[in-house]
């Protein structure tokens, strides 16, 4: 699983975060709820909902 940063515009920018196929499981404005939503997920079995366990 990894996340990708993208650039919208020069003050903003979002993080998706990707599962092993290339999926996009989760977006959000926040670097933070990003990494909190991978150590999630490293920590508790695949749902494949796309919900954050670590909210």
């Amino acid at each position: 699983m990894y996340f990708e940063s993208i650039l919208i515009s020069p003050t903003e920018r979002r993080f998706a975060v990707f599962n092993e196929r290339g999926q996009m499981v989760f977006y959000t404005s926040s670097v933070l709820a990003a990494r909190m939503f991978m150590a999630g997920k490293n920590t508790n079995m695949w749902s494949g909902t796309g919900e954050s366990k670590a909210a």
